[in-house]
């Protein structure tokens, strides 16, 4: 690239920079640094920009425009510059220009200028430094090295010592104020005094029981030179004389697995794990006071791998998903969208520099934060409303015609480098019954009623806590002729219209059908009445000749009789009552030779003579067998012709049967009441009437002797 072609610009550092192929060269107080790489990307880089945040852009060739997550906040060391592949599991701060990294393959350095060291390629997983300024460290889990840097950084005196299956090592000091390096292992905890000689074997330290201390997961060293342990569902002090106490028994997550601790003050402990978070143990001494779980959302992921208190008193989370850092007041996070290089971080991969910087390890690549401060710097978020459209078209500010298109609204937020970690809370007016949350800056409503209704919207940072202020747009949609006033008008009308209708059509409706059942209570009352007279009558009647039975021509003679008394004792001139018993001669001779049907025959017809021979007054009933009872209110002279009368009707004439004419002759006894007499008596004497008649030959008529005329009258 020719140097015409070069742009030149100057960094809030007041770093001067410029393009170098495919790279970004540095000049730094007159001094050209390492240039600035970037991973898998080839292409020439043709400009760079640095935007009002003071943020770098640059434009390469065929590929698009970049922008460098937090530039001169973060510093990042990928595989490419650290000249080894895989996992960098910690970092030692050395000094301001120089740290020690261990990895995977090799234990290497960062220098002044981004410069690179590799010492070796062996596996190194943790270390620490002691108070002699000597290095130890771990390799391939079953030497323990220590060694001093020149000045030059070079390695001098060399120690090594044999051990195995090295989980964690802390500094510490024995009783006599001896300093050592505590090892906890698979097989229990040791110490080396940390000037032993090289080749010497660590020492073993059993527990109160006698036992060595089996399943440790961490250990740390404590103010005053005693260590805290880690065990299984366990946090152990052990003071310097040698004794233990056991803080922790049980941990309030039963799936917790600590993995790291670390001191915050003198009264607090905090410890990590997997499956349960950070616990903050509140502590007097060795008395538990309280202990307090944090999750998410106060951290990024409870998978947590490291912990690091810094000189603020920060705490600083490393987890699986970035890091959580708090104040003493709120947790922020951080993770690749603010410029961390992976969000991964390693098992005790966070250290604090000699400067205040914080370094962390990943399993690609180490991130230098620079100025730990700024995760802390509130940041003024500025949401916008970018398109607002109904169905196809853009929403004008005017009330729109009511529509069944779905609204599609977008928004987003002025502030470049904080949009990747920004979400979105937003309320439609009538529409949302709570508030919504998005991180895509677009909501769709299938539908908006008709009406004005307020979109409101506030963006927030899922990392940093920042919300900014409400803003609100006015949707305005026009109701449909529908819902119009004069719409409403006329469904009332409509609607009174075809209540008075109904009421109209009920009321002619319940007037007919009141009828009918006027009409059917009528007709059901006739058909009682006629059933009862019916039954009255049956009741009356002889079944088969339709006469007056017994006991009603009895109840009939009765009240004649009773009547006639009280004309009597009136002073009034009454009718007289005559009974008449008359009995069919013969009729045992005419069922025995033609039959009962043709005695029934004959029964019948006399039946009807004799009500055709009575006077309507006069009643006839069938008294038994081939026996009626007939009582007249006539006497004397007249009562004997009426008498007369009906045996010519009854005689006269032959009876036509199935057998043909028969001649049929009756006998009768009359007996006219007396004054008082009941009318059992009456009966009485016209049965012996009649008993006479039938004695003197039948086919005649007798007057009872005790008759008022005192003479018996022969048929």
């Amino acid at each position: 690239m020719n140097i015409s072609e070069a742009q030149i610009l100057v960094d809030r550092n007041g770093d001067i920079l410029t393009q170098a192929g495919n790279k970004i060269a540095i000049n730094h107080s007159g001094i050209w640094l390492p240039s600035l790489g970037f991973q898998n990307m080839e292409s020439q880089i043709l400009a760079m920009f640095l935007d009002k945040d003071r943020q770098l852009w640059f434009g390469t060739e065929g590929t698009g425009a970049y922008r460098l997550l937090g530039w001169r906040i973060w510093e990042n060391f990928n595989e490419e510059n650290l000249k080894t592949p895989g996992n960098i599991w910690q970092i030692i701060p050395i000094n301001n220009d120089f740290s020690l990294l261990f990895s995977d393959n090799g234990m290497l350095s960062i220098g002044k200028g981004r410069s690179v060291t590799l010492y070796d390629r062996s596996v190194n997983y943790i270390g620490t430094i002691d108070q002699n300024h000597r290095i130890w460290r771990v390799i391939n889990e079953n030497e323990l090295e220590n060694f001093i840097l020149d000045k030059e950084n070079n390695i001098l005196n060399r120690r090594s010592y044999n051990t195995s299956n090295i989980i964690s090592l802390s500094l510490g000091r024995l009783a006599d104020n001896t300093e050592v390096i505590w090892l906890a292992t698979q097989n229990g905890l040791f110490f080396l005094p940390c000037d032993a000689p090289s080749g010497e074997t660590p020492h073993q330290v059993m527990g109160d029981d006698g036992k060595p201390l089996l399943h440790l997961y961490t250990l740390m060293r404590d103010n005053d030179g005693s260590i805290w342990l880690m065990k299984r569902g366990e946090l152990l002090h052990r003071h310097i004389d040698g004794s233990y106490v056991k803080v922790v028994s049980k941990w309030p997550v039963d799936s917790f697995v600590p993995i790291t601790m670390t001191r915050r003050g003198d009264n607090e402990i905090w410890v990590g794990g997997a499956g349960g978070g950070v616990m903050r143990l509140s502590l007097d001494g060795d008395h538990l006071l309280s202990l307090k779980q944090f999750t998410e959302p106060d951290i990024l992921s409870s998978s947590v791998a490291s912990i690091l208190v810094d000189r603020r008193q920060w705490v600083w989370v490393g987890t699986d998903r970035g890091i959580s850092v708090f104040d003493g007041q709120r947790w922020v996070s951080q993770n690749t969208n603010d410029g961390l290089i992976w969000n991964d971080i390693s098992q005790d991969g966070l250290a604090e520099g000699v400067d205040g910087t914080i370094w962390i390890s990943t399993s690609r690549g180490v991130s230098h934060l620079l100025k730990p401060e700024s995760v802390f710097q509130h940041q003024t978020l500025r949401p916008v409303f970018s398109e607002v459209r109904l169905g196809n078209k853009l929403l004008p500010e005017q009330a729109v015609d009511f529509s069944r298109q779905p609204l599609t609204v977008r928004f987003g937020i002025l502030n470049f480098a904080a949009q990747a970690n920004v979400h979105f809370r937003y309320r439609l007016e009538d529409v949302d019954s709570a508030w919504a949350d998005t991180a895509s800056g677009e909501v769709r409503y299938a539908y908006v009623p008709p009406g004005q209704h307020n979109l409101t919207v506030q963006a927030y940072d899922t990392m940093r806590g920042d919300q900014s202020e409400p803003i609100s747009l006015l949707i305005r949609m026009k109701y449909p002729w529908w819902q119009w006033w004069t719409a409403y008008i006329a469904y009332g009308l409509t609607i009174v219209t075809c209540f008075y209708a109904v009421m109209r059509f009920r009321f002619r409706y319940l007037t007919r059908r009141q009828a009918i059942l006027k009409e059917l209570v009528e007709q059901r009352t006739k058909e009682m009445r006629a059933a009862q007279q019916a039954l009255e009558v049956q009741a009356q009647q002889d079944g088969l000749t339709g006469l007056l039975n017994r006991r009603t021509i009895e109840a009939n003679l009765s009240r004649l009789l009773a009547r006639m008394r009280d004309q009597t004792r009136s002073g009034l001139s009454g009718t007289n009552v005559t009974a008449i018993l008359m009995d069919i001669d013969y009729f045992k001779s005419i069922n025995d030779e033609f039959g009962h049907l043709v005695g029934d025959e004959v029964l019948i017809e006399v039946s009807a003579r004799l009500q055709k021979a009575v006077r309507l007054e006069d009643f006839v009933g069938r008294y038994g067998g081939e026996e009626f009872l007939i009582t007249v209110s006539i006497s004397g002279s007249e009562m004997r012709e009426r008498i007369q009368e009906i045996m010519r009707k009854l005689t006269d004439l032959p009876i036509s049967t199935r057998k043909g004419e028969l001649a049929v002759r009756c006998s009768m006894g009359v007996a006219e009441a007396g004054t008082n007499e009941d009318w059992q008596s009456l009966i009485d004497r016209a049965d012996q009437a009649l008993y006479q008649a039938k004695a003197a030959g039948r086919n005649r008529i007798v007057f009872s002797e005790l008759a008022p005329n005192g003479a018996d009258y022969p048929g």
